[in-house]
């Protein structure tokens, strides 16, 4: 989005999408997005030294997945680490290793805190000493 500064990277949903040397983050950039979002995403992809891919505000999810998807060589399936909670309204069925859905390009989804309540979450976050949006604290 407009003065996201150096640490995001613009993508087009055009692969290919070379291999990231370092974690891979992904990030759809909306219009509507709080800037507090966009300060937590930068500062967080800098101290943690993650590779971030974001799509152009208008690419649609699904395109933007199915071109990652798609750059993968022949026969490397592609997984992606969700923070998807069971109380979260589009956690469905989902187990802790769920396929995408059938509108969606192949992949596995990996939900390690699907079982999380709300206080577990926040507990991670302050026994880590971890960032999280500021708009929490308001």
């Amino acid at each position: 989005g407009d003065g996201d500064g150096e640490a995001l990277t613009t993508a087009t949903t055009q692969p290919p999408f070379p291999p990231p040397l370092r974690p891979r983050v992904i990030y759809f950039d909306h219009r509507d997005e709080f800037p507090e979002v966009l300060d937590l995403l930068r500062s967080t992809v800098l101290q943690y030294d993650l590779d971030m891919l974001a799509f152009e505000r208008d690419t649609q999810f699904g395109d933007g997945l199915r071109a990652l998807v798609d750059s993968q060589p022949r026969g490397h399936p592609m997984a992606f680490v969700l923070g998807t909670r069971t109380s979260d309204p589009n956690a469905g069925s989902q187990g802790k290793f769920a396929p995408s859905s059938h509108y969606m390009p192949p992949f596995m989804r990996v939900n390690p805190v699907l079982e999380w309540t709300y206080g577990h979450v926040w507990h991670f976050l302050r026994l880590f000493q971890l960032p999280y949006c500021s708009l929490y604290d308001r």
